[in-house]
């Protein structure tokens, strides 16, 4: 099935981009199942022009984005060079547009794929990287996509598989693939983005909830984001009520002060399968636990913690949760007498993150340049 490519979206593409979306030619076939290749339900493996990739399973991206091509990139299929944006819009990073021979999995085939490769900014104790890339583009479909974290697998299919679902309203974009979930919390209503993608909190739109201005706890954090770049962001953190039908629970949000949409986070989204109708505008969810979501609240309760982590081969601040001297997005200087060099980061991080509040540790620290 050829993607369909509004009017408006049309005008900010170049001509050569909008050939290449159209020369897409998708194939999806039903009850083929493709499971997950990692326990936490994260990766898929994915055959890009005839060789396997490992790509991030990231429902927020709305793009198919290559770190590693493991093919040779054909000059000539180049398209253009393009920016590509992450965590809403906070951060930037270049790439270039290009046209693959092929994109499979066992459920789905793409001939002449439009895809995104830029550059992962790889930190210097990442140790192996797992991912080649991410997985955000390919629910071109009429019919139903069933995302099973119960059984770790996700496939086409043609009708509701049997159980109790619970029905929400729903929107899709036909040009980023992206779904919005209409949800009550505390009453309120909004479309959450539905993101696999998002490892930090479930994110509430300030614009559209109120009382959640002063939480029990607030997080400051380097949070990375597309092409592992670092995002600074200072959350509220609240517990909320999560209202479904036939459902209620509570569950820790958190509101960032320049966040403008609410956003679903892997932890929430993990704890029910889904099945997404885009034909009819509807999303079913089953909760993969009900009487363990249903049956606590769950504790926000946070020990004070100090975080660090190496950013563009600096030892920098990463994450606090209580009131301190230390600011995240400073850098290290030096850590009991001992400076902080390339031979020694690793082991520096380390130190300081097997404390909890660096208490114990004489830590000298310095405005990030």
């Amino acid at each position: 099935m050829k993607k369909l490519i509004f009017l408006i979206p049309i005008f900010l593409m170049s001509c050569a981009e909008y050939k290449a979306r159209m020369a897409e030619e998708t194939q999806n076939f039903i009850n083929r199942k493709v499971y997950f290749s990692d326990d936490n339900r994260e990766f898929v493996s994915v055959s890009i022009n005839g060789i396997s990739h490992e790509l991030f399973f990231d429902t927020g991206a709305g793009i198919t984005l290559l770190y590693r091509p493991k093919f040779t990139v054909d000059q000539k299929k180049k398209i253009r060079e393009k920016s590509v944006y992450g965590f809403d819009k906070k951060t930037k990073i270049e790439s270039f547009n290009y046209s693959a021979d092929s994109m499979q999995t066992s459920m789905f085939k793409v001939t002449h794929k439009y895809l995104y490769v830029s550059p992962y900014r790889r930190n210097l104790c990442d140790g192996s990287v797992k991912t080649d890339g991410i997985l955000g583009s390919f629910y071109e479909s009429d019919a139903m996509l069933e995302l099973n974290y119960s059984e770790g697998y996700l496939q086409f299919t043609e009708r509701l598989p049997e159980g109790d679902w619970m029905p929400l309203e729903a929107k899709f974009s036909d040009y980023t693939g992206k779904v919005y979930i209409r949800l009550n919390v505390n009453g309120t209503e909004d479309f959450f983005l539905f993101d696999t993608g998002n490892k930090t909190m479930t994110m509430l739109n300030r614009k559209v909830f109120s009382g959640f201005e002063k939480g029990e706890y607030t997080i400051s954090s380097l949070t990375n984001t597309i092409g592992n770049t670092p995002v600074k962001i200072e959350m509220q953190i609240n517990n909320a009520r999560f209202n479904l039908p036939g459902l209620s629970f509570d569950f820790p949000i958190g509101v960032d002060q320049t966040s403008e949409r609410s956003i679903l986070n892997k932890a929430l989204i993990s704890k029910f399968d889904w099945v997404f109708d885009r034909r009819n505008g509807k999303v079913y969810c089953r909760a993969r636990d009900a009487q363990a979501l249903t049956g606590k609240s769950f504790s926000i309760a946070m020990k004070p913690r100090l975080l660090a982590d190496v950013h563009n081969d600096g030892l920098i601040i990463s994450y606090r949760n209580f009131d301190t001297e230390y600011q995240v997005g400073d850098e290290i200087v030096s850590v009991n007498g001992k400076a902080i060099s390339q031979k020694n980061i690793c082991e520096m991080k380390a130190l300081l993150n097997d404390s909890s509040d660096w208490s114990g540790l004489h830590v000298i620290t310095a405005p990030r340049r």
